[in-house]
């Protein structure tokens, strides 16, 4: 089963309830919320294993852009494709900048929400600024080194939920003046870290209450 979780249009909610009947007229119920972490190591067992054997492999990608008959070339690697939460993880970027133009790298954190239900399907995406790199001016190559921290407080990936799933990408951008920025983007997999524990009070029911006699 999947953590707890609220999203943009749904949530995974876990909750216990009680009753207690004291006669056929009188029925007593109450109903608590808990919070829920899975116990699995891999949230995602509906993904191909592929992903899960290729968690501590580096990934690399390469994007090649055209202004004119100028070209800018991005070669990026990330040191592995899965972190937990509050981990750091390196990226390197090289840039091969054959343009007139000083361009500038910046990282970016991707997270999509996918809900379905009824037969419809709504998709939520937001990105998350981890930070920018040294400019490469026209004309020059530039290897950037960067090391990204991933928020502790960002949810872990998952897959296992019929009606809504968790995903993430590192996206990497070249802010290219008065041009479209070109982009790349590498999977990205947030496992479950070290968790803290709860210091919520349990609610208590006004239903149950000492019966007379």
């Amino acid at each position: 089963m999947p953590s707890s979780y609220e999203g943009k249009w749904g949530k995974v909610t876990y909750s216990l309830r009680a009753q207690l009947t004291q006669s056929i007229w009188l029925v007593h119920k109450t109903k608590t919320e808990f919070p829920f972490l899975t116990k699995s190591e891999f949230p995602f067992a509906s993904k191909s294993e592929m992903i899960i054997l290729g968690l501590k492999e580096p990934q690399h990608v390469t994007r090649i852009s055209f202004y004119g008959s100028e070209k800018v070339t991005m070669n990026v690697t990330s040191e592995r494709m899965g972190v937990k939460q509050g981990e750091a993880m390196g990226l390197s970027v090289e840039v091969l900048n054959d343009s007139a133009r000083t361009v500038t790298p910046r990282f970016f954190l991707c997270e999509k929400q996918t809900f379905a239900a009824h037969s419809k399907r709504i998709v939520h995406t937001n990105d998350i600024l981890l930070g920018g790199g040294d400019s490469v001016q026209a004309h020059t190559s530039r290897t950037i080194t960067k090391v990204l921290s991933i928020p502790p407080q960002l949810h872990p990936t998952f897959f296992n939920c019929c009606m809504m799933k968790l995903e993430h990408r590192l996206k990497v951008t070249l802010d290219v003046p008065l041009a479209r920025d070109p982009e790349v983007k590498l999977p990205l997999v947030i496992l479950l870290g070290s968790p803290k524990p709860n210091r919520q009070k349990p609610k208590r029911s006004i239903w149950f209450r000492k019966l007379p006699g």
